[in-house]
């Protein structure tokens, strides 16, 4: 990996991160940065989404496994989670935010690199398709009847979540070309 392409890393995350943050706290306040809610994903799905484009971007596949393991593992030790069934939910959304950041960055960035303002829109219908189908799949698992009510709430935070890391992508294409 060249210095170019680790200049280019560093400025995706940080932005990425940033603006999932700001679009998280724009809508939901301060309560984003309580770990027991679920808004709490606008700060930890920002951070992963945003390492994961970059290494899947520059098709550093094993260095994405590494680090998105460690990632995952670290958002276990910060929310404690415990028990098995909280274990299996976030592993499904944190599967969700890589499988969609994935399937954008080799399939739809370049593609529409022509109409750089619907990208972040459409990592934001990406991401939320996602999000209601881990949101499905554990209606499957645990068999829970308010699911239907979950799917209609998760659907907006997988979108803002993809909003504000697709804002974040395109900032840090327009500094990174500008610097």
């Amino acid at each position: 990996m060249n210095g170019k392409q680790v200049t280019r890393i560093v400025i995706t995350i940080v932005f990425g991160t940033i603006c999932c943050t700001a679009v998280g706290a724009s809508f939901f306040g301060s309560k984003i940065f309580n770990i027991g809610l679920p808004f709490f994903q606008f700060i930890s799905f920002g951070l992963v989404g945003s390492v994961a484009f970059p290494l899947f971007y520059f098709k550093r596949y094993r260095d994405a496994i590494y680090v998105l393991i460690m990632l995952f593992i670290i958002n276990i030790i910060i929310a404690n989670l415990t028990k098995v069934s909280f274990l299996i939910i976030h592993l499904l959304y944190f599967s969700s935010v890589i499988a969609a950041i994935f399937l954008f960055s080799k399939y739809f960035f370049n593609q529409i690199a022509n109409l750089k303002i619907s990208r972040p829109l459409v990592l934001a219908a990406i991401l939320a398709l996602f999000f209601v189908l881990a949101t499905a799949l554990q209606w499957v698992v645990f068999a829970r009847d308010d699911t239907p009510f979950y799917i209609l709430g998760n659907l907006p935070i997988g979108f803002l979540v993809g909003l504000g890391l697709g804002i974040g992508f395109e900032i840090s294409e327009i500094f990174y070309s500008k610097g």
